[in-house]
């Protein structure tokens, strides 16, 4: 009987009646709010389902109920502290940008000609991948001051170059002819605005110079054309000094001189040598054109360009990167999922897969792309050879030309010999010259017209200044933290009624009845046993009433079944047993009952306190034949 109380009464029942209640169900009587009053029955129909049945929601929420208070400090607790975790765990962002202006059509002054045709979609990928090469990344991470910036802790020196390609965004917002160059990150602003200069730098010289560079490459050709005919014509004039010094000093025959014959001769040498000049020009013209595109073809940058273009598109690049997303939302799913050890520990392996497949990324495209570069400068590419042939045949016939005018001018210039009329070797000199000097004021124009290009306005112009913004991510920072202090609250109150249910407390009284088959014969409302005994509590009648029902049900019961005997107990401490017996102790004396009330709680008895009783000898003693029964009954102050 340790942990209980009882209450015993004489209603002139039979000693030898059975304590544990293997009579007939009594009926419940008013039930009310309060401590559920029981009797066995045969009955046990739902025993399964209130001790082992599954969560309800019911269930769940009567558990929360009871647990409510300390459900809703340790959540908030727990809430409190996973939303400062959230709010630390993602810093606070902030970003720098830098605008250019890309001009869609050819900023040519003079001749658009002499600006190179491109499609402007393949123009604007072409700069956005140039933006992020390797070349331009290391040439900015070189610049000063910019390797010593938190952005690149923890960063090994040889992947910073990719780090930094991953973390910068080039964008045209809105297909529009403004380029875009973004870093975000939660390094301080002044470090990013200092990155994002070195890349604007390191990319105006690197390529916007190189493209300004190459876009002039032609007008060198032009210079160096020029420069040899000047010589030529040096040459020929020093030709023509020497034949007018040998025929007298400056001979130049006039036109009544010139019979109608050898001046249709004449007339036709000298439209062949115009012919010849032209042909020059063209050939020169067909030269820079070939150059031009030649060096497109086999420009370093361009070529790799091309390279990385076609590793990209090939079927094991794709499926290498797909495997790289899928592992790198893995691993961020993650982190923002578990914040804790063991969350990162489970990423580690993650981690890891993803380092060793990122790195044979890198191994397969640099293998790859030093096999195609390779193969391409030893083989040059279709488009190169059908130019270099188109070139040929075009310059060949030019040649072919020039080659029967000069026989034709060589028989010409025999036929006038032979005449002697004039020295048709000063004619000839004299006709060359006015040929090259014509297509060298030819040339001229064409190189003061790429003078005049050269001062144009640059296809890609920066605009100035860099634009920073702080605090970019704090709405979701401040979201993040909300919701995940939110759900830990939920799931900690969760947590806390699934703890209180698995202890598989009733929730009222009709689970008594219908869940383990013991019949409900009334209820107490909830109270303390000192104030049970306080007649000016508002809740003494009530619960009177109710245990004087519980009276009337066992009195009524005695009269078939003869018990002297009724035990009081419950599961656990603080369950009200000591207020039940000492108030059914007290309703069976209104009765004209004369009651024993025993307390059989050895480890903390509580009736002596409740009627203001000294603790004596008492149960324990007569247990142990210490005491006899009569000396240790004491008489209360209760009527």
């Amino acid at each position: 009987m340790s942990d209980a109380s009882s209450t015993a009464s004489d209603p002139g029942a039979d000693p030898s009646a059975p304590l544990n209640g293997t009579s007939r169900a009594l009926a419940p009587l008013n039930p009310v709010n309060g401590f559920p009053i029981t009797a066995f029955g045969p009955d046990m129909g739902n025993f399964q389902d209130v001790i082992r049945g599954g969560v309800d929601p019911a269930s769940l929420f009567h558990s929360f109920r009871r647990r409510w208070l300390l459900a809703i400090c340790m959540g908030s607790l727990v809430g409190v502290a996973a939303a400062v975790g959230l709010y630390t765990l993602f810093p606070e962002s902030s970003s720098a940008q830098q605008l250019f202006q890309v001009s869609s059509k050819s900023n040519s002054i003079l001749d658009s000609s002499l600006e190179p045709v491109s499609d402007f979609a393949l123009f604007c990928r072409t700069q956005a991948v140039l933006l992020r090469s390797q070349f331009v990344l290391n040439r900015a991470i070189s610049a000063e001051g910019v390797a010593q910036t938190s952005f690149f802790e923890d960063v090994p020196v040889e992947k910073r170059w990719q780090y930094l390609a991953d973390e910068l965004s080039v964008t045209f917002p809105q297909n529009s002819e403004v380029m875009q160059l973004s870093l975000s990150g939660s390094a301080p602003t002044e470090e990013l605005k200092l990155i994002v200069e070195a890349v604007t730098k390191a990319y105006k010289d690197e390529v916007l110079y190189e493209y300004k560079s190459q876009r002039l490459r032609p007008r060198d050709i032009l210079v160096r054309s020029l420069n040899k005919l000047n010589k030529d014509i040096l040459r020929l004039s020093e030709q023509l000094h020497g034949i007018r010094k040998e025929k007298g000093g400056g001979y130049a025959p006039t036109p009544g001189q010139v019979d109608p014959q050898n001046r249709m001769l004449l007339a036709e040498a000298m439209q062949l040598q115009a012919k010849v000049a032209q042909l020059n020009e063209q050939l020169i013209a067909l030269a820079g054109d070939v150059t031009q595109q030649k060096a497109l073809y086999t420009d370093p940058q361009l070529l790799e360009q091309r390279v990385d273009e076609a590793i990209d598109g090939m079927a094991e690049t794709r499926e290498l990167e797909a495997q790289l997303l899928l592992l790198k939302m893995q691993i961020r799913d993650i982190q923002l999922n578990t914040s804790t050890n063991r969350g990162l520990a489970a990423a580690a392996p993650l981690q890891q897969r993803y380092e060793s497949l990122l790195q044979e990324v890198d191994r397969f495209k640099k293998e790859t792309k030093d096999q195609m570069l390779d193969e391409a400068r030893r083989t040059p590419s279709a488009e190169l050879r059908l130019l270099v042939q188109d070139f040929q045949r075009k310059s060949g016939t030019m040649r072919q030309q020039q080659q029967a005018a000069q026989v034709r001018i060589t028989e010409i210039t025999e036929t006038l010999r032979e005449r002697g009329e004039i020295s048709s070797d000063l004619v000839m000199r004299q006709n060359e010259i006015e040929s090259l000097r014509a297509v060298a004021d030819t040339i001229a124009l064409r190189i003061a017209q790429w003078d005049v290009e050269a001062d144009a306005e640059d296809r890609i112009s920066e605009i100035e200044g860099i634009e920073t913004n702080t605090g970019i991510n704090t709405a979701q920072r401040y979201a993040i933290a909300g919701v995940g202090g939110l759900g830990c609250l939920a799931l900690t109150c969760f947590g806390i009624a699934y703890m209180e249910f698995r202890n598989r407390r009733l929730n009222g009284p009709e689970q008594v009845d219908e869940g383990l088959g013991i019949r409900v014969i009334g209820t107490l409302p909830s109270l303390s046993g000192r104030k049970a005994l306080d007649p000016r509590h508002p809740v003494v009648a009530q619960l009177t009433e109710s245990i004087d029902n519980v009276r009337t049900a066992l009195m009524h019961d005695s009269t078939s079944n003869r018990r002297q005997i009724v035990m009081v107990t419950s599961a656990a401490a603080m369950e009200g047993r000591t207020t039940v017996a000492s108030q059914l102790a007290a309703s069976l004396a209104r009765a004209g009952r004369r009651t024993l009330l025993i307390d059989g709680d050895l480890r903390r008895p509580a009736l002596h306190n409740l009627f203001d009783l000294p603790l004596e000898d008492g149960l324990c003693e007569v247990l142990r034949t210490e005491a006899e029964v009569t000396d240790v009954i004491r008489p209360t102050h209760a009527e």
